[in-house]
């Protein structure tokens, strides 16, 4: 190793958030192009996280278990939605799950247990 050698971090350019609306399309009407370019750090857990969802989205559409447009729609979700109501939305799908398969648990050990149909009506109330 030469003495005062520096290293330069690599450079990844971060496509993460970028949607289908947000690409221009280039042709000869187009004078000047908008160009924002943010230069900052990134934590290795999030930049491990976006490289492992964008190359799991690319291999989904490669098997055409979803759509080309359907990764957009799913960015354009978490971008444009309050992160409070994402989130309320998830804990109260994650309970509604629970419930249910509580109830099916409980309605499976009924008939499980259950020897005879003595008590049961069969034939509707009117």
């Amino acid at each position: 190793m030469m003495k005062g050698a520096r290293f330069y971090p690599p450079l990844y350019f971060d496509e993460f958030w970028m949607t289908r609306k947000d690409v221009l399309d280039l042709n000869t009407t187009n004078a000047t192009l908008p160009l924002t370019i943010n230069y900052s750090p990134i934590q290795l857990i999030k930049f491990q996280m976006q490289l492992q969802m964008e190359l799991q989205w690319k291999q989904q559409e490669a098997m055409g278990v979803t759509a080309v447009g359907d990764t957009d729609e799913f960015k354009r979700i978490l971008t444009d939605t309050n992160p409070y109501l994402l989130g309320i939305t998830a804990v109260v799908s994650v309970l509604h799950m629970l419930f249910d398969f509580l109830a099916f648990k409980n309605d499976i050990q009924f008939w499980r247990q259950n020897r005879s149909m003595q008590g049961m009506c069969s034939k509707p109330q009117r």
